[in-house]
């Protein structure tokens, strides 16, 4: 007898087969993976971006200043990384007492980088010294984002890339005592020939934030090393990238991928304003404000004259106190008919304060005595109802809600109630396979639906079809006809399914695609036109590759130029203007000839001095010392500063003593007799041990066991 075995199993074939399909699943995965990262990035540089500029703006209204950049090289676990450098260039640390000369403008000429930081000179002049004559082109410092003292944390310093955040300020707005927000010098431009600004007044921006995009072209990395150099000029991202004595330019457009000269991806938010903070903390003590203006402060007055009151504070509203208001007297506007704050607040043993009768409740005062009434009504005008009691203890009322009554809606045959509710209130009805219909209580009282907020069917078919076509796409003629079926309880339509092959509706046609590329080095116009024609062979495409079309719209070639600038503030203190003048030379590789400087308008001024105001030296003393400083000229067109300062005026002096007074801890207890203790609030001895005290009460006296000298 023979027996027979049979074996079962996949062919080559079937198995090629299944592998074929699982590679190309995989390969469409890996493409939504990729494009879900790329997403990711842009949006994690985007949020970082905003949130480091409502924190630089944060710090301004808390400092009166934006703060100074942050080292770019600084390495991570350093005492620099992440904190602002120190951007006073008067010689002095941002304390204004320890000597010191760290300010990047003092260290790095402009159009340079050292040490971590780029500086540029500003396009725009300004007026630094208020006398209505433009006399200096302020320098923007570049660095990274002080992250530490914006109290951000580290992450939110990165882009999405994992590169360092840039950060640009205009120096003097990064200095207490030269902040103006009205002399920004940052450049905000876009990239058309003859560039456009992008601020209302040009070259007025204070600060920009930005990332260097995914190229990584101009940022630095973790570790403070330079990712990638910065392209050549010429090319979009070169403006926010290159460093320049002649103007602080940064573009800012949408983002292009395009692999040449127009690629641009950074990413940036900027800041230009003409307004002033009236207060800001100081930066010897946060917990102190100052006025950061001269003169007398109003709140909340509205008056037609433009001089206030001759108070130092003068306040139209409430005023209010966590612990206590001190005061001796209480006036009308005009500084008469003034009273005693014992006439209502002192004690009845005393002979101070104001009472009722029992059974009556004060409800003014007149000639200083307390109005007493038997019965006070408080109610809301017709129409109204009560919600709640304002801070003067006054009733607050406002209009009843809008109601919607209840009403009924047929659906699907079945008819369905819509309850009482209030104004903005929805509800939901349901009915058939998979209706559902939603409605709102509009401000008119009437339940309101629309038709996107319909879904479902009453009654769902699943043998019911419905038919169309859809083109074949690029570089293909033909349509192809498919059909959805009708998915239940649902309703919804399901996918296209095709009558044919995709090879029998459609047939392969010829077609040409183009791309721009940047010229080789050595040119400074134009770009390469490329042509890729993509065949057919097999009814599918087949490319023949990139190569340079017959005519150049825009072909590659260099010209020379010639700029010149002046009326150029003179450096180092020096009065008048100077002018300078660059060529560039052909072919071009990515720099001019150079500057070539003609100071002949620049003089010396012996004469000159310059004031600075610091800290008294007692750190016991208040107030603030005025030094002076003098110029020495060296030549006729060349002199320096002798950083000798001598005291020209002081106004420091010792502060009056603390005043401190008893303050009750804990529960007091009721006494028939005037305890033998301190009456709380009463003038003690700063630093005496704490002790027992009173205060007066109704009608006997409340002793605190426990009371404190503060």
């Amino acid at each position: 007898m023979i027996k027979i075995h049979r074996e079962t199993g996949f062919t080559l074939v079937e198995m090629a087969i299944v592998l074929m399909i699982l590679g190309a699943a995989l390969v469409a995965g890996m493409r939504l993976y990729d494009s879900y990262l790329k997403h990711q990035q842009i949006v994690t540089t985007t949020s970082n971006i905003s949130l480091a500029s409502r924190a630089v703006s944060d710090f301004r209204a808390r400092f009166g200043r934006y703060p100074c950049p942050a080292s770019l090289t600084a390495a991570r676990g350093t005492a620099e990384y992440g904190r602002e450098g120190d951007c006073n260039p008067d010689g002095l640390q941002r304390d204004l007492t320890t000597p010191g000369d760290e300010a990047p403008a003092n260290n790095v000429a402009p159009g340079s980088f050292a040490n971590g930081y780029y500086v540029e000179q500003s396009a725009r002049m300004i007026d630094s010294d208020g006398d209505g004559v433009d006399d200096l082109r302020p320098l923007v410092v570049r660095g990274g984002l002080p992250f530490r003292d914006l109290n951000l944390p580290e992450d939110f310093a990165y882009d999405g890339y994992g590169h360092r955040l840039s950060y640009a300020v205009t120096e003097r707005a990064a200095v207490q005592s030269t902040f103006n927000p009205s002399q920004g010098g940052i450049s905000i431009v876009d990239n058309q020939a003859t560039p456009q600004s992008l601020l209302n007044v040009p070259d007025s921006g204070l600060y920009v934030v930005f990332s260097h995009g995914n190229n990584g072209a101009g940022a630095y990395s973790r570790a403070g090393k330079l990712v990638e150099a910065c392209p050549p000029a010429g090319g979009i991202e070169s403006e926010n990238c290159q460093p320049s004595a002649a103007e602080a330019k940064f573009v800012h457009i949408p983002r292009d991928s395009q692999r040449d000269s127009s690629h641009y991806d950074d990413v940036m938010a900027y800041f230009s304003g003409t307004d002033d903070s009236l207060w800001s903390v100081a930066e010897p003590d946060p917990d102190d404000i100052v006025l950061r203006k001269e003169g007398r402060v109003g709140v909340n007055l509205k008056i037609n004259s433009p001089t206030l009151p001759d108070d130092s504070v003068a306040v139209n509203g409430v005023i209010r106190a966590e612990d206590k208001y001190l005061t001796t007297q209480l006036c009308d506007q005009i500084g008469g008919d003034c009273w005693m704050p014992e006439l209502i607040g002192g004690a009845l043993a005393d002979g101070g304060g104001m009472k009722c009768p029992p059974g009556f409740f004060m409800t003014g005062i007149s000639g200083g005595a307390p109005i007493c009434d038997d019965e006070v009504e408080i109610k809301c005008d017709p129409g109204q109802i009560m919600t709640g009691l304002n801070p003067d203890g006054t009733i607050r009322c406002s209009t009843p809600p809008v109601i919607c009554n209840p009403t009924n809606r047929v659906i699907c045959g079945v008819t369905q109630a819509l309850p009482s509710a209030t104004n903005g209130n929805r509800h939901t009805l349901t009915a058939g396979a998979s209706r559902r219909e939603r409605y709102r209580c509009q401000p008119n009282g009437l339940w309101t639906t629309y038709p996107e907020w319909i879904r479902g069917v009453c009654t769902c078919d699943p043998t019911q079809t419905t038919t169309g076509t859809t083109g074949c796409g690029t570089g293909f003629t033909g349509t192809r006809p498919y059909t959805r079926t009708r998915q239940c309880p649902s309703g919804h339509w399901s996918g296209r399914v095709y009558d044919n092959s995709f090879d029998t509706d459609c047939t392969c046609t010829p077609y040409k695609r183009y791309r721009n590329l940047a010229c080789p080095a050595g040119n400074t116009n134009g770009r390469i036109r490329q042509v890729n024609n993509y065949n057919c062979v097999g009814n599918r495409h087949v490319p023949s590759g990139w190569v340079d079309t017959a005519v150049q719209p825009d072909p590659c070639r260099c010209e020379e130029k010639d700029t010149v600038q002046s009326n150029l503030a003179c450096p180092g203190g020096l009065d008048g203007t100077y002018s300078r003048s660059n060529h560039r030379s052909c072919p071009y590789f990515g720099s001019w000839d150079g500057w070539v400087y003609d100071y002949s308008g620049c003089t010396c001024n012996a004469s000159k001095t310059r004031t600075r105001v610091v800290a008294c030296p007692n750190p016991d003393e208040i107030g603030s010392v005025t030094e002076q400083d003098t110029y020495t000229c060296t030549g006729a067109h060349s002199g320096h500063w002798d950083n000798n300062w001598t005291v020209l005026s002081t106004d420091c002096e010792v502060p009056p003593p603390t005043v401190c007074v008893w303050n009750p801890i804990g529960t007091p207890v009721q006494v028939v007799t005037q305890p033998s203790v301190p009456r709380a609030g009463k003038e003690c001895t700063c630093g005496s041990p704490k002790a027992g005290c009173f205060e007066y009460g109704d009608p006997n006296f409340l002793k605190y066991n426990m009371c404190e000298c503060k």
